[in-house]
């Protein structure tokens, strides 16, 4: 998957990260838009204290491709648009 990584202060580049399979409640969403929003520019600009390196772009817009084993059927039929990411880069998003 391409993410685009705040790797320091001032400094994005995109990258390209294995995609791993979902855990039991998780889904997998295939991302057909993502943006990159006033809180990850002010994380990037070094106005919000994050650790870095982080994967921005949170807010997104796709279709379910995979899902976890307890996760509803319902969850494989309608297209996803909401916040999430990988967070640190390469490491899942905290809840």
């Amino acid at each position: 998957m391409s993410v685009g990584i705040a790797s320091a202060v001032d400094t994005f580049a995109t990258a390209q990260l294995e995609t791993i399979p979902p855990g039991r409640h998780d889904v997998v969403v295939a991302v057909g838009a993502s943006g990159i929003c006033a809180s990850d520019f002010s994380v990037l600009a070094g106005r919000l204290p994050f650790e870095l390196p982080l994967a921005l772009g949170h807010e997104l817009a796709g279709w379910v491709v995979e899902v976890g084993a307890d996760v509803s059927a319902p969850a494989t039929r309608h297209p996803s648009a909401e916040r999430a990411g990988p967070g640190r880069a390469g490491w899942p998003h905290p809840p």
